[in-house]
């Protein structure tokens, strides 16, 4: 699972490679994977650990499913993930896992010269705007209808009586059914295509008791993300090409300088490709957004 060794190792290095923008302390923005000391240490460790068979070999081809195989036959000992899985999925594939201790569980984020943390996410994801439109109004009522508190507790904990019900204090209490992650899924809760806040109280309806109390443990190490929020619309064609082209790049040379496939010695001309690329550009608009999001909390 290539994406997760940069949540994992990252920020021991000073360093967001998740959304690959981080915040200092000053309020500026930057790139990290132009960060010409941080990153290329970054590299130099993770390429040790590949060098030394500490990473799998064929880590750039390893899917979840692979992982989750991997720990059915009991072969695999560390992996970086999103917090329910150590329970619902990792832990589950071991026959002596009985939902009350962990087998695989979450820990500390790693710190080196820096203080490690987690990533988290934004209270509210898959917020959109609508920037052409023959009814402003209408346009607006479904935004607003879409983030209603009605459909919020749609989105959250499905429908009552088929996925919940109301216990006597009042409280939401998911049913037998929705412990069932296919039928979940098939209800449509937790939807990726409209804006949905995050709902702690659902999430821990459906893990154990170990899980809850870890999980609260670990909450002090989680950063908040870059907040996203686009400025303009010229704005949104210029980061649709950082997406595009500039994203895949920094993941393709990365992988090609962890695995020695490309020496680091090029390390100065990966950098100046990037600049060619447009990424000072892209940078000071996330820093408008960033100042915009600021003077508007």
């Amino acid at each position: 699972m290539q994406h997760t060794i940069p949540y994992m190792f990252g920020p021991a290095f000073g360093l967001d490679l998740s959304t690959g923008f981080i915040i200092d302390d000053y309020g500026n923005v930057s790139y990290s994977y132009s960060d010409s000391v941080n990153y290329r240490k970054y590299l130099e460790f993770v390429n040790d650990l590949y060098e030394e068979g500490l990473i799998e070999k064929d880590y750039e081809k390893c899917t979840r499913e692979i992982t989750k195989d991997r720990c059915s036959r009991n072969i695999t000992g560390v992996t970086f993930d999103y917090s329910w899985h150590m329970s619902m999925l990792y832990s589950a594939q071991y026959k002596e896992y009985n939902g009350n201790e962990p087998v695989f569980k979450g820990g500390v984020p790693l710190s080196g010269e820096h203080q490690g943390f987690y990533i988290g996410r934004n209270d509210v994801s898959g917020i959109f705007g609508v920037t052409k439109t023959d009814n402003v109004i209408n346009a607006v009522k479904v935004l607003d209808y879409l983030i209603s508190d009605y459909n919020e507790d749609m989105y959250c904990f499905g429908l009552e009586g088929v996925s919940y019900y109301m216990d006597d204090e009042g409280n939401k209490v998911f049913m037998d059914a929705a412990k069932d992650d296919a039928f979940i899924q098939k209800l449509g809760v937790n939807p990726i295509c409209v804006p949905s806040r995050q709902s702690v109280a659902a999430t821990d309806m459906l893990l154990p008791e170990w899980h809850i109390r870890l999980d609260k443990q670990l909450a002090k190490y989680v950063r908040k993300p870059l907040p996203f929020m686009y400025v303009s619309s010229s704005d949104v064609d210029k980061n649709n090409g950082y997406i595009n082209y500039i994203s895949k790049y920094v993941v393709d040379v990365g992988n090609d300088f962890i695995t020695g496939r490309q020496s680091l010695s090029s390390f100065d001309a990966y950098l100046n490709t990037l600049d060619n690329m447009g990424i000072k550009e892209i940078t000071s608009i996330k820093q408008k957004q960033y100042n915009l999001y600021k003077n508007n909390m």
